[in-house]
Formats: C-alpha cells, structure tokens, sequence
C-alpha cells in the first residue's frame, strides 16, 4: 500500500492512497515530477517487523552451556585476544552470556550470587527494615516461670490470656507438673 500526497494536500489532511498500483499507473503528480512524499507501508511494515524481532532463530542454534569457571576463562581469554573478541557480552537475574564470532556461551547464575545480587540491590530503607524484623525476632519474649513446688503457678498468670488457658488445661498442668520434677519445681514458658 502506498500512501501519497503532495505537501499542499498533507497541509491540507487530504491525502490520496493507492494500493500497490505500479509506476505506470500511479497519479498524474507523480508522472509530471512534481514533489511528492511517499511512504510505501507494505516495505515499512516488513521493515519494522524484522526490527522488532527479539527471536532472529540464531541464538538456538549457537548456544552453548558452560560452567562458571568455563565461561570466566572463555571471558578472560576473549577480552585479552584480539582475534576472537567477543562481540555481546551481558547478564540477567538466570544467566550471564557471552557472544564471540557468532557463538553463544551461557553460564547459569548459582543461588549464592542471586542472593548477593538481590542484597546489592537493596536501598538504605530495605537495609534498616530488615534490621528491625531482626531486631523485633530476637526480642525476649515475655517470660513465666510456672513454680509447681509452692503452688504459685496461678498468681503469675498476668491477666495473659495463652497462661490463662494453659492453667485451666487439667491434663497438660499435671503433665508440666511431672516434668517439673526433674528442674527444682519450675519450668518457664514464653509468650
């Protein structure tokens, strides 16, 4: 498909299309040498298709699995050489890659240096929120200790409703009971 008009007729938002009409039936405008823009779409259209291709069917029939150490000294080697220079060279968060002559390397990133590379990437808040979930984790909780020997397990309860429960628990307080046998009496829970 074709699309022309002169600049008058473009200034003006008439613009005459054809439709793959060949030289010799194209408008007068053209035949006279008068000026003209044209923009052949059919051609664009191919064009831009073959730029917007992320998949030219090369890579997979080049690409190659190496190991770290493999791929290091093939990166190594490549940049020191100037006869097999490499021509791409990159690295995402699953792979790094290497191009040389035509020829893809790629190398699986492990878990570690995911992990270190997601760290890397944290801003100074991420940093400071994970310090405080450390923090907030490694909290004492707050302490009971349960004395079965004087019978003062009940006037520590502290209004909490979780030692509430445990101290009307029959079966589990003679149990803890029994236990306690064996630590002078005691046994400390946390909540």
């Amino acid at each position: 498909m074709h699309i022309q008009a002169d600049r008058n007729a473009i200034y003006n938002n008439s613009v005459t299309r054809t439709t793959n009409a060949p030289i010799s039936k194209q408008p007068a405008a053209l035949e006279k040498g008068n000026p003209t823009d044209v923009v052949e779409l059919s051609k664009t259209n191919q064009m831009m298709k073959t730029m917007l291709s992320t998949d030219k069917g090369t890579a997979a029939n080049t690409t190659l699995f190496v190991d770290n150490a493999t791929f290091q000294k093939i990166a190594t080697y490549s940049t020191n050489h100037p006869d097999t220079k490499w021509s791409e060279i990159g690295v995402d968060e699953d792979k790094r890659w290497i191009v040389i002559n035509g020829q893809r390397f790629e190398s699986p990133i492990s878990e570690e240096e995911k992990a270190m590379s997601k760290r890397a990437q944290m801003t100074l808040m991420d940093h400071l929120q994970e310090y405080e979930d450390r923090i907030e984790e490694t909290k004492p909780k707050e302490q009971v200790t349960l004395d079965f020997l004087t019978d003062n397990a009940n006037a520590k309860a502290n209004g909490n409703p979780k030692i509430h429960n445990l101290l009307q628990n029959e079966p589990v307080m003679d149990m803890l009971k029994n236990i306690s046998k064996g630590s002078k009496g005691k046994i400390s829970v946390s909540f």
